[in-house]
């Protein structure tokens, strides 16, 4: 397969997918909406939490499904946003070379996941989760996450 990556990052990634376990990453589960399923029926029928099955797709934890739309089944709760950030997660958060960083603190609201936060501050799950010592994706509204972002000199 041919993957495109941001310029100046081909390298980081192929260490990251030389390093990975290959079989994880090309076997993924994954299920197909049927009429009438939603976010929480399906994490019971496949016994995975409805917060790492909306993770891994990129989904609110109150988003509806279409039938036959297809989803990742999450294998592990540290897996579950692999196929989502496998390129983003090997590749540095924001580039460092001309910035400082900045700590902010951010209140999680209705809706919001690691895949999100991480898309409007710049960075990835993996920066965010090890910042605030999660060993899981899932996040509560109401939180606060702890989130270095740069501020790039001029």
């Amino acid at each position: 397969y041919e993957l495109k990556v941001p310029v100046g990052t081909g390298t980081a990634v192929e260490e990251q997918l030389s390093i990975s376990a290959s079989m994880r990453l090309a076997s993924l589960d994954w299920y197909t909406a049927r009429q009438g399923d939603t976010l929480a029926l399906v994490a019971k029928k496949l016994g995975v939490a409805k917060t790492d099955l909306a993770a891994a797709n990129d989904l609110a934890s109150s988003a509806r499904l279409i039938a036959g739309q297809k989803l990742i089944v999450p294998r592990e709760a540290k897996a579950q946003t692999a196929a989502r950030t496998a390129a983003q997660t090997s590749a540095p958060a924001v580039d460092l070379s001309n910035a400082s960083l900045s700590k902010v603190s951010y209140q999680v609201k209705p809706g919001d996941t690691l895949s999100s936060i991480a898309r409007v501050f710049s960075t990835n799950v993996t920066a965010l989760m090890d910042w605030n010592h999660l060993t899981s994706s899932a996040i509560r509204e109401g939180a606060r996450l702890t989130i270095y972002t740069a501020i790039h000199a001029n």
